[in-house]
């Protein structure tokens, strides 16, 4: 009797960070930027920067984008990540509105988000490897992470101490913080179309397809 083979599935990419290559630390750069920014404005006196509802309104303007941009790729591409990233960027926007029931339920609907990320685990990876995706998300939740340590006074003369006129400049640190993170956020909506150039492998010809891995 005939056996017949089955078919082989095609290798999922692995998610692989090499820790001794720059080109995937150097985003970290935008973490004392951030805070740069902060001090430059204070010490210049430009408030008008570093106000708090001036922060806030733009906050709601870059989640509203951003909302938009994963809905519309989620929807038009069925694409699973940015149908998760969706549904944080509402969430985020939800919390940016302030209405009642938003204390409990942003961190009712994280934890449902979780899960659903969890359980399409698989599905996630694929998408994660496209282009610059996986830098520019996790330094996203890198700036969404300082954020709220800064906003927890971990930063403090009490605490850590690192940073100087910390009591002064808290507020507009976190909100700065929280600011840059949404804008990560939107560029992560396209950062799946970025081909970065490593450094040791050849540029590719004119005309020439090259792979990236």
């Amino acid at each position: 009797m005939a056996t017949t083979s089955r078919p082989t599935e095609p290798d999922v990419p692995k998610l692989v960070i090499n820790p001794a290559r720059w080109w995937n630390w150097w985003l970290t750069l935008i973490v004392p930027a951030t805070l740069g920014l902060v001090y430059f404005c204070a010490s210049n006196g430009w408030s008008f920067v570093l106000d708090k509802p001036n922060l806030e309104w733009l906050a709601l303007f870059l989640m509203t984008f951003a909302c938009g941009a994963f809905l519309n790729h989620a929807v038009t591409h069925r694409d699973p990540l940015h149908t998760i990233l969706a549904g944080l960027s509402a969430v985020f926007l939800c919390r940016e509105i302030h209405f009642a029931g938003t204390s409990v339920g942003i961190y009712v609907a994280l934890v449902i988000l979780a899960v659903w990320a969890a359980l399409w685990r698989e599905r996630l990876v694929a998408p994660l490897e496209r282009g610059q995706t996986k830098s520019w998300l996790a330094i996203t939740f890198t700036m969404y992470l300082l954020s709220q340590i800064i906003a927890r006074r971990a930063f403090s003369e009490r605490h850590l101490g690192i940073l100087p006129q910390e009591d002064l400049l808290h507020v507009p640190m976190e909100e700065m913080c929280e600011t840059v993170a949404h804008i990560c956020l939107i560029v992560t909506s396209f950062a799946g179309s970025f081909r970065p150039i490593r450094r040791g492998e050849p540029r590719p010809s004119r005309g020439e397809d090259v792979r990236v891995p």
